[in-house]
């Protein structure tokens, strides 16, 4: 059997001295990093002695890797969240502290200098900054890497991210919109509105077909016709807000979509 004493190394851990722990012995130990603790005697048959500060944290290792202009280096512990933390470089220099959700979701692929660049306007825009397209692409880059942007809870804050493609280089993005229906009446539209801007997901449209692809969109099925409400509402000739009114309230909806609104009496 193994004798345990005052003194006496095992892993990490250095023996202090017996204590009692409730009905049983166990042992105040200091470890390498010198946090002490106190085990029971069945403690030093782990795999790893130490403390817990010290036992090696069960996480991917992604270190080496690149996700934008960062290389994760080395694994940074834990947030206060309980989230992955890894130190990374930047390819300006600088060094930073990222969730690895963050970095494998390309939320975060810089240290900071990327947004900084494009604020600046310091990325390749070839005199064109004060066009309707840079408007748009510039639009499009903040609301998927800005959490100050009003509308990036719905982008960036969904994991939704731009190519690589256009990320970084305002022409290649331009000479896409040019050769793909760009019109100075149309906007950019996602196909699949769970997906990322880039040139397979992305398509020029309408006002109304951009509300049509909205993930809020309401989908119900009328006499064999699936289709949004806004689009049932049009078929019907019929305001959107009265029909939206009576589904809230209860009405079925081929009933809200068919009853005839009524006209509201003009003042004498």
């Amino acid at each position: 059997m193994a004798k345990y004493y005052p003194g006496k190394k095992i892993g990490k851990l250095t023996i202090l001295k017996s204590v009692r722990i409730k009905s049983y012995y166990g042992f105040e130990c200091q470890c390498d990093c010198g946090n002490t603790l106190t085990v029971a005697r069945g403690f030093f048959s782990k795999s790893e002695i130490c403390c817990a500060d010290c036992r090696t944290p069960k996480v991917e290792d992604i270190s080496g890797q690149r996700f934008g202009r960062l290389t994760a280096i080395k694994y940074a512990g834990k947030s206060k969240g309980k989230q992955t933390l890894w130190e990374c470089r930047c390819d300006c220099g600088k060094t930073v502290v990222v969730h690895q959700q963050n970095l494998k979701s390309g939320h975060t692929s810089s240290c900071g200098c990327y947004n900084s660049e494009v604020a600046s306007g310091a990325l390749k825009t070839h005199g064109l900054s004060g066009t309707r397209l840079y408007t748009i692409w510039h639009d499009m880059i903040y609301r998927c890497y800005n959490d100050n942007h009003r509308s990036y809870k719905d982008y960036g804050g969904k994991g939704i991210i731009v190519c690589e493609e256009w990320k970084d280089d305002f022409e290649a993005f331009r000479n896409w919109a040019l050769q793909n229906g760009y019109k100075d009446n149309l906007s950019i539209d996602r196909i699949d509105s769970d997906k990322n801007y880039c040139p397979e997901n992305c398509r020029w449209a309408t006002n109304i077909q951009q509300a049509n692809n909205t993930s809020r969109n309401l989908i119900f099925t009328v006499d064999g016709c699936t289709d949004t409400l806004a689009n049932l509402c049009r078929k019907y000739s019929i305001r959107y807000s009265v029909v939206h009114g009576r589904i809230r309230n209860g009405w079925d909806v081929e009933k809200a979509l068919k009853t005839p609104a009524k006209e509201k009496r003009a003042r004498n």
